[in-house]
């Protein structure tokens, strides 16, 4: 009897580890879709010196730059729709399970700074700003993310794997700046300048999660991912012009990274 019984409870390990060995090999894809939150802010600089930027900037007590510095105030996007579609393979060496995935989809990350006042004195040149209103909005976003990263995970049991994932990231990037003022002069624009840049950025992820093999093909997945994109900038030119060719260099720049939580389902080629 008793030799039944150990005789019995290898088999049953046994069976466990064939199907530990084998529930997470093989080819699979799938989709995912969840929120983002980004809670980095911006930074903004206007360059004074000596030469034709001098629109803005000038030499008295009360610098119309510092105003329009220090009017932007900050907002973030939260709990923005992100959703991709991923591809992958994962090998297996008993309950260790290894792979790399590609994924490709939409991240919102939405940055945005705005501003207005009234300058007080001052104005570089023959500006002079005293008295004039001024409204400057700077904003950032993004729409696209391809990942390639790998993933090392352990099979907690044949049907849950906990893991760990980790890769490039590459995002496009949207920086905007603009502003306008009520210094007329003879001129019904006032000071004024618009920019907007938007390029491709490489970066890097990393992240972990639980997956749940519930039927022989299909797995659900809850996941955390942290993504960055680094810095995006805009360089916008603020001008008037009947004080041309005075100007003032405005620049804007952005950290463009995000908090992932999702949901994905997979389906596994067997």
């Amino acid at each position: 009897m008793k030799k039944l019984l150990i005789a019995a409870a290898i088999a049953i390990l046994g069976t466990s580890a064939a199907q530990a060995q084998g529930t997470w090999a093989g080819v699979y894809t799938g989709i995912n879709a969840g929120g983002s939150w980004s809670n980095s802010g911006g930074s903004n600089a206007v360059t004074c010196g000596t030469g034709l930027d001098v629109y803005i900037c000038n030499n008295t007590d009360t610098n119309p730059a510092t105003t329009l510095l220090s009017s932007l105030t900050r907002s973030n996007s939260g709990g923005q729709f992100t959703g991709s579609a991923h591809a992958g393979v994962n090998w297996q060496s008993g309950a260790f399970v290894y792979g790399v995935e590609g994924e490709l989809g939409y991240l919102n990350i939405g940055k945005r700074q705005t501003g207005t006042g009234t300058y007080v004195s001052g104005g570089g040149g023959g500006a002079g700003l005293g008295g004039d209103t001024f409204w400057v909005n700077t904003s950032a976003s993004s729409d696209f993310l391809l990942t390639f990263r790998g993933r090392l995970g352990y099979a907690v049991s044949p049907n849950l794997l906990a893991y760990g994932t980790g890769g490039l990231a590459v995002g496009r990037t949207t920086v905007s700046s603009n502003y306008q003022d009520t210094h007329t002069h003879s001129d019904p624009l006032g000071g004024n300048g618009v920019v907007t840049d938007s390029r491709f950025r490489l970066g890097w992820t990393v992240g972990a999660g639980l997956e749940y093999a519930y039927a022989r093909n299909w797995t659900v997945r809850a996941e955390y991912m942290y993504v960055d994109l680094g810095t995006s900038s805009a360089n916008m030119v603020i001008n008037s012009s009947p004080h041309a060719p005075e100007y003032t260099p405005f620049a804007t720049s952005y950290d463009m990274n995000a908090h992932i939580l999702r949901a994905g389902l997979s389906y596994r080629f067997q």
